[in-house]
């Protein structure tokens, strides 16, 4: 377009038309960059602290983590995964790289590096379907429930139970979870109500077994079994209430964070909006944009106060639900002599 005017030799009002069309091009191209910029990628604003929180977040364990996991989701849905050589699992009924469940089955692992080695061994890692299909069942189920149980071969006597609460959030600030130092907390007391942190990892260890504890001795007794229940109960719940506070103050401090750096980004924004319209426009012509400028400003920051409320609202209103009460016999040697 510029090099017609300049071959047609253009009169002033074609220029002038130019010089608009591309002032306003430009302009809804700032707005859309600054609307769809990511905070990690651009080098303006980048924080070192923030990418630092970012990368902190994945634990240093994950794959051993997600292997724990996928292995407890199996033994839950009935799926056939069995370990082989190495670190490689053989995986029968569950749906595979190429979205069938395949009645051969398929070799996988937990382990990125050996994966990146052998090309015919499927990763399980997120994005994989079978990790969906459990994360999505981690998502939307979970069992509240109740049991007796021995566990053998800890080398220690005596009981204890384990209390095991899950965060919740308001539905509709559901990304606030992020914000949190994780979704679920656990506690393990001893019959005093007293905290055993050792044990607190029980019911997520896949190397230690459970068996079913028999009831039925405690019949005899359930008045006092069930007082020894309630005590224990009432501890665990001063605990998760005041574990509940830390976390929340934390995830707020998190938060207000994060949205201070938003706003500081949107005022910027604004700021710069702004310059480039007085130093673009007409005279005659700035009063009325940056009438419509200051209209397009107030509503993008009513949005994110509106936004900033609800998130705030959200962390505040999270609490924590009981998922699990296991009762745990101790017995120190693994095997009961005949």
């Amino acid at each position: 377009r510029l090099a017609n005017l300049v071959f047609s030799g253009a009169e002033a009002e074609e220029w002038k038309e130019l010089y608009v069309d591309t002032s306003t091009l430009v302009k809804d191209a700032r707005r859309r960059i600054s609307a769809a910029a990511d905070p990690v990628l651009d080098n303006a604003s980048f924080s070192p602290e923030r990418a630092e929180s970012i990368l902190e977040a994945v634990p240093e364990d994950l794959e051993t983590q997600m292997e724990s996991f996928i292995k407890r989701y199996a033994n839950h849905s009935r799926l056939d995964v069995a370990p082989k050589t190495g670190p490689l699992y053989a995986v029968e009924g569950a749906p595979g790289a190429a979205g069938q469940s395949g009645v051969s089955g398929y070799v996988a692992t937990f382990s990125r590096t050996h994966a990146l080695d052998h090309e015919d061994v499927e990763l399980l890692s997120f994005g994989h379907p079978l990790v969906q299909d459990a994360m999505e069942w981690a998502r939307e189920s979970f069992d509240s429930s109740a049991a007796l149980a021995v566990v053998r071969g800890l080398g220690r006597e005596g009981a204890a139970f384990i209390w095991r609460y899950g965060l919740e959030v308001p539905t509709d600030a559901a990304n606030v979870v992020s914000y949190f130092d994780g979704n679920s907390c656990t506690f393990a007391l001893d019959e005093a109500g007293n905290r055993v942190k050792s044990l607190d990892g029980l019911l997520e260890d896949p190397d230690i077994e459970m068996a079913r504890m028999d009831p039925k001795p405690l019949r005899a007794s359930v008045d006092r079994w069930r007082a020894l229940v309630e005590a224990n109960y009432s501890k665990a719940k001063e605990m998760v209430d005041g574990e509940l506070r830390n976390w929340v103050a934390g995830a707020e401090e998190r938060l207000i964070g994060t949205l201070s750096f938003r706003e500081r980004e949107l005022i910027r924004n604004h700021n710069r909006q702004r310059a480039h319209l007085e130093m673009t426009t007409p005279s005659d012509e700035l009063g009325d944009h940056l009438k419509e400028l200051n209209l397009e400003h107030e509503e993008e920051r009513a949005a994110f106060e509106e936004e900033k409320e609800r998130l705030i609202r959200g962390v505040r209103n999270a609490h924590f639900t009981l998922q699990a009460g296991v009762a745990v016999r101790l017995v120190k040697d693994r095997h009961v002599s005949a």
